[in-house]
């Protein structure tokens, strides 16, 4: 299963308590190479997807101010 959005906001926000943005990007970047490029689980990948668009999403509007 698909984590839902709430979950994903969810751990975005305790990965920011321990890590910049920037840091936690590469970091799920890396995950999306080493494990949801290769997995067949799909809602794995969808949930990396999902952790990548809620925080670049943040990152991306915080470039623009």
């Amino acid at each position: 299963m698909v984590a839902s959005e709430n979950e994903i906001k969810t751990i975005v926000e305790i990965l920011r308590q321990y890590w910049p943005d920037v840091s936690i990007e590469m970091m799920l970047n890396q995950v999306w190479e080493d494990v949801g490029e290769r997995t067949d689980n799909e809602s794995l990948k969808r949930s990396i997807e999902m952790m990548l668009i809620e925080l670049t999403d943040v990152v991306d509007w915080m470039k623009k101010t």
